[in-house]
This record gives structure tokens, sequence and C-alpha cells, in this order.
């Protein structure tokens, strides 16, 4: 009996655990290589959940924190992966953000600029977008549209959220 409840424990618990994680590929959509991130947007109604993004190959990405007024621009005090390079035979890499603010928009891009300028491209995401209306939409429009794209310095801790590691910074700044 005792293994039985300790099992069931444990099984809720993983439950509970795999529930607190939400998985965003960045680069990549049903195998194919992209300029998105897949969804690009997700909800997440948990403080200290945790975001994975898993950079898929092959490309050379970032995930910068944006304002929804400036999508391809860093938030000041906002956080940044830094670039992470996936040569066509190296696999994926993740970096995990942890969410502490559930109820503000957390807006964010790929700052690539080398071969595209991939926010300009609708590089663009969002955790916890409004409930109501087409934000995610004009956010995305304002992307396409925008004339300037920052890369900004690698921050591990951002507004609403904070990760506990950066991607190790690649200088391939040139790697599409």
């Amino acid at each position: 009996m005792r293994v039985a409840t300790a099992f069931s424990t444990l099984a809720f618990a993983a439950v509970a655990i795999a529930q607190s994680n939400t998985i965003i590929n960045v680069g990549e959509i049903s195998g194919n290589p992209t300029f998105w991130f897949d969804p690009p947007h997700v909800n997440v109604t948990e403080v200290n959940s945790t975001v994975t993004f898993i950079f898929r190959k092959p490309g050379n990405h970032t995930v910068a924190q944006s304002s929804y007024a400036k999508p391809c621009e860093p938030l000041d005090g906002g956080f940044n992966s830094g670039f992470f390079f996936v040569d066509s035979s190296s696999g994926t890499g993740t970096w995990n953000l942890t969410i502490t603010d559930v109820n503000t928009p957390i807006w964010f891009y790929c700052a690539q600029q080398i071969s595209e300028v991939h926010c300009e491209l609708g590089m663009v995401g969002v955790i916890n977008p409004p409930a109501t209306g087409d934000a995610f939409d004009q956010f995305v429009y304002r992307a396409n549209a925008a004339t300037t794209v920052v890369y900004p310095s690698t921050a591990l801790t951002g507004i609403g959220a904070f990760a506990t590691a950066a991607v190790q910074e690649n200088t391939q700044r040139n790697a599409a």
C-alpha cells in the first residue's frame, strides 16, 4: 500500500511539473526551418512556471525581450538569451525562462540581422498575450514595419521573467 501511495504521489508531482513547463520552438515549425517561434504566443497561468525555448537546426537565433510598441528593440531591463547557433548536424539547444508575472504580457523577438532580419520577418512572440483584441497580429504588423532592429547585451533577468543560465554566447552573428 505504501508503494502504491508513494507511486501515486510521484505520478501526481510529475504531472504537476509537466504542466508548469511550456515549450516554444525557435526557428522551426513541423520540422521545417523558418523565421518563427512555434507557437508564437502562449499562456502561462502559474508564477514560477518555466518556458523552454528549444533552438532547432539549422539556425542562429536569440530570444530578446521587447515592448509591444517597439517589437524589434530591447526592453530596458529585459532579458536576452544571446545568440545560439545550431548547424544542420548538431541537434538542438535549450534556454529556460522562469515566469514571475503572469498578469502582464512578455513580448520577445529574435535579434538576428545577418542573412535576413528575423524580427522584421515576423520572428516575434508573446507570453500571456492580452485576452481580447488582435494585439498579437498588431505586434507582428509592427515588427514587419520596423526600420530598426537592435541586438541587446545578454541578460538573464527581465521584466516579469528570468533565466538561470544563458545559452553560450555565439560570436558568429553572421551565421544564418
